[in-house]
């Protein structure tokens, strides 16, 4: 994860979840200021859809366990939400998961005069990712990704 904040509130709540049995899948911190918004992907430990009634006990678990923390100096929103279709792809092991699915990928910087990057998933090391782009084959570091997801099938 790029957002050190981001980073923290992962740290703090991962404990928690897998007490309750999930896994965070990614935070997302959403605008900046006086108000954020904490996005938390979720699912059931064994990869399994997560329901309204969940959610909202899990919001309320995770709501008290960043407020002790006090990571945010004001006040922030807590979003607890499933991955969806375009889920997050923050760790090696989800990148290995969806190896032959179609991703987007946004690095820091640019690779071969690219930042952006929509192919089909083909290998996972433990440093980088391989992707087929038309034809083309891409080899792009985990430490250099910025943001990964999911394209949705239908």
């Amino acid at each position: 994860m790029v957002n050190t904040i981001a980073a923290k509130v992962d740290e703090i709540i991962r404990p928690t979840l897998h007490g309750l049995q999930y896994d965070c899948v990614g935070v997302e911190i959403v605008g900046a200021g006086r108000q954020p918004t904490v996005v938390v992907y979720i699912e059931g430990l064994e990869g399994n859809n997560v329901t309204v009634g969940e959610l909202q006990l899990i919001s309320g678990q995770l709501g008290a366990v960043l407020d002790v923390a006090q990571i945010f100096k004001d006040e922030y929103r807590l979003e607890i939400s499933s991955p969806g279709l375009d889920r997050l792809l923050t760790r090696q092991e989800h990148y290995v998961r969806f190896v032959g699915k179609e991703v987007n990928i946004k690095t820091h910087d640019p690779i071969e005069a690219r930042r952006n990057f929509r192919g089909v998933l083909q290998e996972v090391s433990d440093t980088q990712v391989r992707v087929l782009i038309e034809g083309k084959v891409y080899d792009i570091p985990l430490s250099a990704i910025e943001k990964a997801r999911l394209v949705p099938e239908f």
